[in-house]
């Protein structure tokens, strides 16, 4: 995450990238004010919040010291347990912390505190627990360590904490190239089938999907808009025009091609609005030398979901010229890796007014937090 972090003698400031990271902060902050576990909020505004500051070292600097921990980690795990319970007392579910890594927990003489609440979802207790093994298992930990955090994770939970771990690995070699990349919203189209109106400017919940679509993308430290009105700059994020507006996605491709410096570009629809982080950090960790990594589900691509290499910039050129503006002679064209999901309420496009209807009746808001506790 790229939040702009100010620190004080006394507090931290904290500017946030995207409403829901700001909204999920404040409200955990909330739910667990009383517990001692997490700093108070002295003061918030729009995208902003004041922190008291508090004391101690994180747990990734303690490592660098300490050959051992095997002495904090029942404080860190009965803190983690008190937490869990805070939360399912106060809202009757348990918070998946998704961003749970050593730089995220502070240590203080006895106490233990938690910060960063950006990236999380609500799930079970199980999904909770494996969050924290998987985060313990990938550090590089004595034997005595080992044998203690696995005392921590009830023996029913052992397969699902082995996926987990792997899945936390996953991401963690993913965002290596992730922050050598930029990532373009794909919001310059006609929406003729939605009588004009701007697609990423429909809610989904309480949120715009463009609103959904940043806070997914946040693992990106540069993201763009691809957009040819002004309205898209109500969210704070540079804006790419096509060039040429009168030749689709290919023509968008073009564009944030030429605007971008990243060797790697990836791209999404902003009427694509469920697509999961894991997703597209799922296509990074599939990546190797291929000129296009493109989302699959079942029997059909998805041209506009994709990473892309800038170096195909000529060969978009070329096709432009030869008035072929269709993504999958693109693609033809290119050494493409194809990605395949099996979800496919991921990629459902939100085209006309029956496809937003039918996606509000059955999207579950508790996907993304409410703002109160």
């Amino acid at each position: 995450m790229n939040n702009r972090i100010e620190i004080n003698e006394t507090y931290i400031t904290k500017q946030f990238r995207d409403r829901i990271s700001f909204d999920h902060e404040v409200f955990a902050l909330e739910v667990l004010k009383d517990t001692g576990l997490v700093p108070k909020i002295l003061q918030k505004e729009e995208m902003t919040l004041h922190m008291e500051r508090m004391p101690g070292m994180t747990l990734r600097e303690v490592l660098k010291e300490e050959q051992s921990i095997h002495t904090l980690l029942r404080r860190i795990m009965t803190g983690y347990e008190t937490l869990l319970e805070t939360f399912n007392r106060k809202t009757g579910k348990y918070p998946v912390l998704e961003d749970l890594n050593p730089g995220n927990i502070l240590l203080a003489d006895e106490q233990v505190y938690w910060i960063d609440f950006e990236q999380y979802h609500f799930g079970t207790k199980q999904e909770a627990v494996t969050a924290l093994w998987a985060m313990f298992m990938c550090l590089d930990l004595s034997a005595d360590d080992l044998d203690a955090v696995n005392m921590f994770i009830p023996g029913e939970l052992c397969t699902a904490a082995v996926q987990s771990v792997s899945l936390t690995k996953e991401r963690r070699k993913a965002m290596k190239s992730v922050r050598s990349s930029s990532c373009v919203i794909l919001a310059g189209g006609a929406s003729s089938r939605m009588q004009g109106y701007p697609k990423g400017l429909l809610h989904l919940g309480e949120y715009t999907f463009t609103e959904q679509i940043l806070y997914r993308t946040q693992i990106f430290d540069r993201i763009f808009i691809s957009a040819n009105t002004e309205e898209y700059a109500r969210f704070g994020y540079p804006l790419i025009p096509d060039i040429d507006q009168s030749i689709g996605p290919l023509g968008a491709l073009h564009a944030c091609l030429c605007a971008v410096t990243d060797p790697l570009v990836f791209v999404l629809p902003c009427d694509m609005p469920l697509l999961r982080t894991e997703t597209v950090l799922h296509m990074f960790a599939e990546r190797t030398d291929e000129d296009a990594v493109i989302l699959a589900c079942h029997d059909r691509i998805y041209p506009t979901v994709g990473i892309y290499r800038k170096e195909v910039l000529p060969v978009v050129e070329e096709q432009i010229r030869k008035k072929d503006f269709r993504m999958r002679s693109l693609l033809e064209r290119l050494h493409v890796h194809y990605c395949y999901i099996d979800d496919p309420q991921e990629v459902i496009n939100i085209n006309t007014p029956e496809d937003l209807s039918d996606i509000r009746a059955h999207f579950d808001p508790s996907v993304i937090i409410r703002k109160k506790a």
